[in-house]
């Protein structure tokens, strides 16, 4: 699991679900039959792919800021010992299902990018 921050998740999240939602939309209307309309397609959504393996090994904890407070103090032979306070703020996903349905979309649109790569390699326009 790696540290993301909440930019970093809007970003993929924007990009990931995008593609979903353009997968969804081009399901309803006419799947491509050419090899432009599946190179169209494959263009679009290899970033999705990519953006939804990255929130999948992201994990629950989504890190927003880090601050170092740093006091300096004297002990009892007066020399100075600095104390340093390490404070993290972080947004855990109560529901851990995430990371699975991002692992999900990722190899949903893995496989409809092999298929369109498949056409891509069958059909001629």
């Amino acid at each position: 699991m790696s540290d993301m921050s909440i930019l970093e998740f809007g970003v993929y999240a924007l990009v990931c679900y995008a593609g979903i939602v353009m997968l969804i939309i081009s399901s309803f209307k006419e799947t491509p039959m050419t090899v432009s309309q599946s190179a169209v397609r494959v263009i679009w959504l290899i970033p999705s792919m990519l953006c939804a393996f990255v929130l999948a090994n992201a994990g629950v904890d989504i890190y927003l800021s880090t601050e170092t407070l740093a006091d300096q103090v004297l002990d009892s032979n007066n020399a100075i010992i600095t104390l340093t306070d390490v404070t993290t703020d972080k947004i855990t996903l109560l529901n851990p299902i995430w990371v699975i349905m991002h692992f999900l979309f990722f190899i949903v649109i893995l496989l409809y990018v092999i298929m369109q790569i498949l056409t891509l390699f069958m059909k001629r326009d």
